[in-house]
């Protein structure tokens, strides 16, 4: 997983030296003129559909986006977005790249490959590998990011009102994505594709967790415990009253319903086997996370 997660950093640091080079060198040929150009745009495109990553790299425009990315329309919009990038490297003239352009564009062709054959196998390849059947389990999901990122020591900043609020906005957007991640699993179950109990009920106490309504103790309040230093009384009061509203009205309640389905439903249809092979195409999956 963590090597996949290297790969697509490489990748995405591959674009960004690009994108300097570009704008260093106004010598280059019109083939890396073009195949440079079209790792800027991917990268554009890429940080809409992923906003959290655009986050992560200090790409601030999006953070107040959290699109629901397990939904089948979701996975319709990924094949068209990996299909036209790898129909647009394909028409690049390898020929006139230098060297280090053809590194990157094999890596980038390769990508894109593995992304559509991914979709493929019903499976979503960002920081972690997930099937659209299983939205997270106990070690990754958006779930656990949910946590990280609301207790204001990860990579959501928190430094301006703007910050705050868009915070907010996705907090409101994980309660539809919880219904969502829900349904998927529903479909998961339908197709015997479930994860096993033994995780299922590691799970279990990890969403209880999260329902918590003691502002002392839950872990969505952390941002609101400290304020930057420029932020007045009548902001810290507007933000304080913002934040309960939102954890009491979409946090806490979306972790509810995680913690009563799965103890209710999804347990009780986990499987007692282990181990990717025991699921419909698990071999095939388990070769493609080895590639």
């Amino acid at each position: 997983m963590r090597k996949i997660f290297f790969a697509t950093c490489m990748m995405i640091e591959i674009i960004s030296c690009k994108q300097k080079d570009s704008s260093n060198n106004s010598d280059v040929g019109s083939s890396d003129t073009l195949f440079n150009k079209m790792l800027d745009d991917y990268y554009e495109q890429r940080m809409k559909l992923y906003p959290l990553e655009a986050t992560q790299n200090g790409d601030n425009r999006y953070n107040d986006q959290l699109p629901i990315n397990i939904t089948d329309s979701y996975k319709d919009t990924l094949h068209n977005f990996y299909s036209h990038f790898l129909t647009a490297v394909s028409a690049v003239d390898t020929s006139k790249l230098n060297a280090n352009d053809l590194i990157s564009y094999k890596i980038f062709t390769r990508e894109m490959k593995m992304q559509l054959e991914a979709l493929d196998l019903n499976l979503i390849v960002g920081s972690d590998v997930q099937s659209f059947y299983i939205p997270f389990q106990q070690f990754w999901g958006l779930p656990i990011t949910m946590g990280q990122l609301g207790s204001g020591e990860s990579f959501q900043p928190f430094k301006t009102e703007k910050d705050y609020n868009d915070w907010i906005s996705r907090m409101k957007q994980f309660s539809v994505w919880c219904d969502s991640a829900i349904a998927q699993f529903n479909k998961g179950i339908a197709h015997q594709y479930v994860l096993p109990k033994t995780l299922v009920i590691k799970m279990i106490p990890q969403m209880e967790a999260m329902t918590v309504s003691d502002s002392s103790k839950n872990i969505f309040y952390g941002p609101v415990k400290k304020f930057p230093s420029d932020f007045n009384d009548s902001l810290k009061r507007s933000l304080v009253k913002k934040y309960t509203q939102a954890i009491d009205s979409f946090i806490i309640p979306s972790y509810q319903k995680f913690t009563l389905f799965f103890k209710n439903k999804y347990l009780p249809a986990a499987r007692s086997s282990s181990g990717l092979k025991a699921l419909p195409n698990g071999e095939k999956v388990y070769d493609y996370l080895i590639r």
